[in-house]
């Protein structure tokens, strides 16, 4: 969401908008208030400035909240447009911060009617905002994302880098970019990995990018490869630069997602871009991105995985061919393109 942000900013700025990003909060809490939220286990400086009430703006501006929870500020600041990434609540939060993230992700779709118009970053998620009538008074539109094709391209990797990292320049590699959200499903990688590592690919790795985001949820997965006997086979990684990402997307073997729901994916385009075989779940976001240049793999169960993944290794050639395609397919997504299409929203409700 932050990269879609900066790189909206900068292009629309580009076609001559004066587009400004503005933090949620609009300014620190008192110091001492916000002491004492966290001595209660609240940090409501990173509550505010993912659900703000209020943002700063200037007289004759448009507001752009630029992700569906920013939507909460609708309540007293109706009018604004607003990009929603996905409708799915916080899945990986347990207990207490469940209940509370439940009702605020409510308040804040209720709110996006509020709303004067809504963009997406795929059909898949305006046809779901269209069926729960999150449409704005001016409807919805989709947008698609963007990649930085400067930095996400075919290039060479460093030969330093894989063994700053603790991975052999000849290891195969399946790559997941993401969080490790239940909705996610780098379970079902973990188990794919145990299985081809069980099977043909003895020395297969699975690389995994991405902070944590519930650290009990990180055991979990950790439990299962100790107990399935690959935990020295899955590298975690969790602060990577964008170079560095490009280099593992450049290195991967094969770019795998799971999820059993998303709203666009923008890793798995950013791996298209390298020229990276993808093989990742059935879902309607994954067919706008992949097409046909990747593998789509029907969820329920892991043997399908293991027969598309494992056939994918074994065969450099259509790999070659796979990222060949990818590479061609994602050429026309650029962040120019979606602030083009952003700024025809913008037109419409300057003209309205």
């Amino acid at each position: 969401m932050g990269r879609y942000a900066t790189a909206l900013g900068r292009e629309l700025g580009t076609l001559g908008v004066d587009a400004r990003l503005t933090p949620t909060i609009g300014g620190a809490l008192p110091a001492l208030l916000g002491r004492a939220t966290r001595w209660r286990g609240l940090d409501v400086h990173s509550f505010l400035a993912s659900y703000p009430l209020y943002v700063p703006t200037r007289p004759g501006a448009l507001v752009h909240a630029t992700a569906q929870t920013f939507a909460s500020m609708l309540w007293l600041q109706p009018g604004a447009v607003v990009t929603v990434h996905d409708l799915f609540p916080d899945d990986h939060a347990t207990g207490t911060r469940a209940i509370v993230t439940r009702l605020v992700d409510s308040a804040a779709r209720l709110a996006l009617r509020r709303a004067a118009a809504v963009l997406t970053g795929s059909q898949a998620t305006a046809a779901i905002c269209r069926a729960r009538g999150l449409i704005g008074t001016c409807g919805v539109t989709a947008t698609s994302y963007g990649v930085d094709h400067r930095l996400f391209r075919r290039q060479s990797v460093p030969a330093s880098y894989g063994a700053s990292i603790g991975l052999p320049a000849e290891t195969p590699t399946l790559l997941y970019v993401g969080t490790e959200a239940p909705r996610k499903r780098v379970d079902v990688l973990i188990r794919l990995l145990a299985r081809l590592r069980h099977g043909n690919a003895p020395d297969l790795v699975l690389v995994k990018v991405g902070a944590p985001t519930d650290p009990a949820r990180r055991e979990e997965l950790r439990a299962l490869a100790t107990a399935l006997d690959v935990a020295d086979a899955v590298l975690w990684l969790d602060g990577v630069g964008e170079q560095e990402l490009a280099w593992l997307y450049n290195r991967a073997t094969v770019y795998v997602s799971a999820a059993e729901r998303e709203g666009f994916g923008l890793p798995v385009l950013e791996a298209m871009a390298c020229g990276c075989a993808v093989a990742v779940s059935d879902l309607l976001a994954h067919r706008e991105v992949v097409g046909e240049t990747g593998l789509l793999v029907v969820q329920g169960g892991l043997d399908g995985w293991e027969m598309s993944v494992g056939a994918l290794l074994r065969d450099p050639d259509r790999r070659r061919f796979l990222g060949e395609r990818a590479e061609e397919r994602a050429a026309p997504f650029t962040w120019r393109r979606t602030a083009q299409t952003t700024l025809r929203v913008y037109e419409r409700l300057w003209q309205a």
